[in-house]
């Protein structure tokens, strides 16, 4: 089966505009980051498909992290390397699958919704078990199915839905490809977020695809489905809306001593 994949090289060139967190936001997925890894000050970590930076920066500057952020997508370092406080940050071109670091280089190591853009999983497991050091962690957040299936843009986009089924994994699958690639102390993290959305601003980032699935569906859907979600927003009072949030944290380890 052919997954669909978003061309983040054109992407890049648009997606702090429509997926930048406001502060708020950004302190509370950092945050759960940061106590899923057991990041510490001067921890060596491995952002893994750090887009434009948006946490690999706050990890270096503001926890005192040393941090490398990697992302296949050169249009997206070059982005992340033009912001303010990116010096803090070693950047890096290169793939989940073949990563270009030493044996244990890292304490820890985050996936920030990545996991679905990786090709062939177990091998990147395997080349972020090695990159790891015993006892380091790994952080993935994803989406669940069910999650997936919650998505309030799936009632105005039907193809979302099965592009995504697609894309992600099944969590009991990463799971369990964790414990084949030799991680331990494998759990994971249903997380809620309640927030108040500004209608006008939501509506303009979906009709600009700030979602990379959003790329993938036709001009006609997104079209139709843009008025709909407008309709449905202009009967909630006011000029803004609450939405919830649902994603998944996963979090594993590399053994301390090997597994016999």
């Amino acid at each position: 089966m052919t997954v669909a994949r978003s061309d983040y090289e054109a992407i890049a060139a648009y997606y702090d505009r429509y997926r930048a967190f406001a502060p708020g936001e950004l302190r509370f997925w950092l945050g759960r980051l940061v106590a899923l890894g057991g990041i510490e000050h001067g921890q060596a970590v491995l952002d893994l498909g750090c887009g434009t930076g948006r946490f690999a920066i706050p990890l270096a500057n503001g926890l005192g992290a040393q941090v490398v952020g990697l992302d296949r997508a050169a249009g997206m370092i070059s982005q992340a390397a033009g912001k303010e406080g990116s010096g803090a940050v070693r950047w890096a071109v290169g793939d989940a699958q073949a990563l270009p670091f030493a044996a244990a280089a890292f304490n820890a190591v985050v996936m920030s919704l990545v996991i679905h853009h990786v090709d062939d999983r177990p091998r990147a497991l395997a080349c972020i078990h090695r990159a790891l050091g015993p006892g380091g962690r790994l952080v993935i957040w994803t989406s669940s199915h069910r999650q997936i299936r919650q998505f309030i843009l799936g009632r105005y986009f039907p193809s979302l839905v099965s592009i995504d089924l697609q894309r992600f994994p099944a969590v009991p699958l990463l799971l369990a490809e964790l414990g084949a690639a030799g991680f331990s102390g494998i759990r994971r993290l249903a997380v809620r977020r309640r927030e108040s959305v500004e209608k006008r601003g939501f509506v303009e980032r979906v009709r600009n695809r700030y979602i990379s699935t959003l790329s993938l569906i036709s001009d006609a859907e997104l079209e139709a489905g843009v008025r709909a979600l407008e309709t449905d927003l202009a009967s909630v009072p006011g000029d803004r809306f609450a939405r919830t949030y649902r994603y998944t944290f996963v979090t594993a380890e590399r053994p301390c001593v090997a597994q016999v």
